[in-house]
């Protein structure tokens, strides 16, 4: 029973990596004591500062996920090219792969290692299933959505501004810091049911002009967990294409 929670869990751990929107990116921006720009101008760099829709490749991530019923710790490998095709893997602590996704075009297809089983379908249809925004690759390296708007014109003490964005399902409220451009952290509300998700970012980096978090912890109400996740290297652009290789696996379509 436990190793199928795990697996559940992992699975939606890893939809946090599976998906990403375009927005304009430009050079980072690193702050100064004599910085004076406005709350707008901060938050416009800050969405142009995205850079996953360039395409991803995350080398070296380890999640260590605690909650009521699973404690487990896994290493992921994740590929998204330019077009949105992904590719995703999680492994346990002796390098043995539990689970893959891959998504090309609008379908998606998670290989459960350990039940020998495929889940497949529409990757709307997925998505629904696991109540997870469209977008959760940004949402986890701390990409601005496109058309989120400040909270107010004020750039507090600390260097930071506060920014909201509102679809049909979820409400975004993001404090995103100036020095770097990024999000701090984002908070996401589920309109209907109360549901909450908590990402924190921390330990930025900058390498080759992107600059991403190397911690992320993200805290979920329902159901209750804990995710730590650190990053060792991030590379972007990515273009290769995706080659899907299925298992010969009962398949359960979602």
């Amino acid at each position: 029973m436990q190793s199928k929670i795990g697996c559940r869990l992992s699975i939606v751990l890893i939809i946090f990596l599976c998906s990403c929107t375009g927005a304009k990116r430009g050079k980072t921006v690193i702050d100064s004591n004599a910085d004076i720009r406005s709350g707008e101008k901060i938050l416009e760099l800050s969405i142009r500062n995205n850079f996953c829709y360039k395409g991803v490749l995350i080398k070296g991530g380890k999640a260590d996920i605690e909650s009521g019923s699973f404690s487990g710790k896994f290493d992921i490998y994740a590929k998204q090219n330019s077009v949105g095709d992904y590719m995703i893997s999680a492994m346990g602590p002796l390098g043995i792969e539990l689970v893959r996704i891959y998504g090309v075009k609008d379908s998606t297809y998670i290989i459960d290692r350990i039940n020998r089983t495929i889940y497949s379908g529409k990757t709307e249809n997925v998505l629904k299933k696991y109540s997870l925004p469209s977008d959760l690759l940004t949402i986890l390296l701390g990409d601005i959505p496109e058309r989120a708007i400040l909270s107010s014109e004020t750039v507090n003490s600390k260097g930071e501004i506060e920014a909201f964005y509102d679809d049909t399902y979820y409400h975004r409220e993001m404090i995103i810091r100036k020095d770097v451009l990024r999000a701090k952290e984002t908070v996401i509300d589920k309109n209907v049911l109360g549901e909450r998700l908590t990402f924190s970012y921390d330990k930025f980096v900058n390498v080759d002009g992107y600059t991403y978090p190397k911690d992320i912890s993200i805290d979920c109400t329902n159901p209750l967990f804990h995710v730590e996740i650190t990053i060792e290297s991030i590379v972007s652009p990515v273009n290769e294409y995706i080659n899907i290789k299925l298992p010969d696996y009962k398949t359960i379509r979602l």
